[in-house]
């Protein structure tokens, strides 16, 4: 009795290359099902039931013949679903440069005014104080503002890199039409990577990881001042405390200086 042969299929990373795509596309259609049912016990999968399951989205509800002109369409449609989706992802995940640096400015704004506010509350209190009296009072003024900066977030509208819409769902669309719009999909692939290239736009994730990587220098850099100023702060009264504290808040907040934000921009308000 001769064995029964089963199906050979490709990997992801091949798909996606064959489809002219990145494997993140292919993967997120794996995870919302859509590709579901072309996956091949071996974790591989059926290239040409990716292009039906892909294509069947995007010409749902309509009959179309199974002939050769068809399987062309349903391969054209595929790619362009996978396409539009990667396009989706690139433009989700982008913010114009402006925008970006606007709200960074924002933020570190926003943790200066809090700091500086440190030195003009807690100068009274820990200002001719012993070293350890001075310490814990100023520790607990530090601590307070951390709170606060938590908080209050900056609220910032954000603009997608979206300029134009993808017209990937073209009902019974000739093949003449789909290869079109890939066309005009992958132009604007090309033009998103072109934005971020040239620094019109930046990628959220990498952006604001070092934004907060600066922040976790700078809030370590503040959680010792209370250090560093005690033994000072014993021989001064409330005027001198207060220029302590505002130099050493000037020192933390150079940590987050960045093309983005000077230091002139992060002055006390009343200087």
């Amino acid at each position: 009795m001769a064995k029964k042969s089963h199906k050979s299929g490709i990997s992801r990373r091949a798909y996606a290359k064959r489809r002219g795509v990145s494997d993140a596309a292919i993967r997120r259609r794996i995870a919302d099902g859509t590709l579901a049912d072309a996956i091949l016990p071996d974790g591989t999968v059926d290239p040409d039931k990716c292009d039906a399951l892909l294509a069947a989205g995007t010409t749902a509800g309509h009959r179309v013949s199974s002939d050769l002109a068809t399987a062309r369409r349903r391969k054209l449609a595929a790619g362009n679903a996978l396409l539009a989706d990667e396009i989706r992802m690139s433009e989700e995940s982008t913010v114009p440069r402006v925008e970006a640096d606007q709200a960074e400015l924002a933020a570190c704004r926003r943790i200066a005014q809090h700091l500086y506010k440190i030195a003009a509350d807690a100068a009274p209190s820990v200002a001719g104080r012993p070293p350890a009296i001075a310490a814990a009072t100023l520790q607990r003024f530090v601590r307070d503002a951390l709170l606060d900066i938590s908080r209050t977030r900056t609220k910032t509208k954000r603009t997608p890199a979206r300029a134009v819409a993808h017209g990937t769902t073209l009902p019974m669309a000739t093949a003449t039409e789909l290869a079109t719009t890939r066309a005009n999909l992958l132009a604007r692939r090309l033009e998103l990577k072109r934005l971020v290239t040239t620094g019109a736009y930046v990628e959220v994730e990498p952006w604001s990881g070092a934004i907060m990587g600066r922040m976790a220098i700078a809030k370590s850099r503040l959680l010792g001042i209370h250090v560093k100023l005690a033994p000072s702060l014993q021989s001064t009264d409330a005027d001198g405390a207060r220029r302590l504290i505002e130099k050493a808040a000037a020192d933390v907040l150079a940590e987050l200086a960045s093309e983005a934000v000077s230091m002139a921009e992060l002055k006390p308000i009343a200087a």
